[in-house]
């Protein structure tokens, strides 16, 4: 499968609010439909506005958000999203989450550790620690996206396309044509480990009925003192997110096709939750999702209390994104 991922907003507080939301989405495009899905969307592209010759999701109406939403339906691409609001989280408390998790790096970490690993951790923690607070919530939403459009889509296409799961090829919006940036080398050095921990902590579904077998190269055991590290057993398979990520991520400057329309869903939705898009530009939107409870756009907070979305300022755009998506079960006769 294909996997695009790009992100809308800043990350970042503005005093006015009009920053509050940010996001970050992944359009997932199977293998066999990919040439189908580029020459589809040259043909849409032609009628959608540019910004120095690429597409750019900020530019387009409602109209032409949902052509291109019918376009993705056509092709049964995929649509994941993961959005966080400033306006319910404090500073202090993006701070120390950022603390929390930094410290549960080396909570287990003893000197039965191999030299080498304990120095790679203490690097990783002081890495996570040094993030400004922009990049580490962006960090936080992100991961969250990756596992979570992982976890979906293995589950939807293992049940229709099982070969699909043999082969995830990324490809990420670059910041820079003029080589590896900090954001890719943030990507490959430090998103990587969070993920992977996070995938050890809250491994993927599985539905033992279901052929996985495309997906046994990617099946690992754990080091003894990863194992350590993170409490289960050293003889517990797992999936090896180094393997399935760093075999084919790509960071392109380019305008590819892919990422612009993830662009495109991404700031869709942004816009949709900071009131910019009337409903007739959001609802086309979610039937490229897969459907689930309590709806489907995540929301990420780094607060300790409890967040009702219903309650919020967009709270009907999160009751349209209850309803109207794929079902997750294929249907057997």
């Amino acid at each position: 499968m294909h996997i695009y991922i790009d992100e809308s907003g800043s990350f970042t507080r503005r005093s006015s609010g009009e920053e509050s939301v940010s996001a970050v989405g992944a359009l997932v495009i199977r293998d066999t439909q990919v040439a189908g899905f580029e020459k589809l969307y040259a043909r849409l592209r032609r009628e959608l506005p540019k910004e120095k010759g690429e597409v750019k999701g900020r530019l387009l109406d409602e109209k032409q958000i949902e052509k291109v939403c019918q376009l993705i339906r056509t092709i049964g691409g995929i649509f994941e999203v993961v959005s966080t609001d400033l306006s319910v989280q404090t500073d202090g408390e993006i701070d120390l989450h950022q603390s929390i998790q930094a410290e549960k790096l080396t909570e287990n970490l003893t000197d039965e550790f191999p030299e080498d690993s304990r120095e790679r951790i203490w690097h990783l923690r002081r890495t996570l620690e040094a993030l400004p607070r922009q990049l580490y919530l962006q960090s936080v939403a992100t991961s969250e996206l990756i596992h979570q459009t992982l976890n979906r889509a293995d589950l939807f296409l293992v049940q229709r396309w099982p070969s699909e799961l043999g082969r995830y090829v990324w490809t990420i919006d670059a910041k820079s044509d003029t080589g590896i940036t900090n954001w890719e080398q943030w990507w490959l050095d430090t998103l990587l480990p969070i993920l992977e921990a996070k995938t050890i902590r809250r491994p993927f579904q599985r539905v033992k009925e279901f052929n996985y077998s495309a997906q046994d190269r990617f099946k690992a055991r754990m080091s003894d003192y990863k194992a350590l590290a993170y409490g289960v057993s050293p003889e517990a398979e797992f999936v090896d997110m180094d393997l399935v990520l760093r075999e084919n991520m790509n960071f392109s400057p380019d305008p590819i096709f892919g990422l612009e329309v993830v662009d495109i869903l991404t700031n869709a939705v942004r816009r949709a939750m900071m009131a910019n898009l009337s409903r007739e530009g959001w609802l086309p939107i979610r039937p490229l999702m897969l459907h689930r409870n309590p709806h489907y756009i995540e929301i990420v907070t780094l607060s300790s209390r409890e967040i009702d979305a219903t309650k919020l300022q967009y709270a009907s755009v999160i009751r349209d994104f209850t309803s109207g998506g794929r079902p997750m079960i294929a249907h057997r006769d």
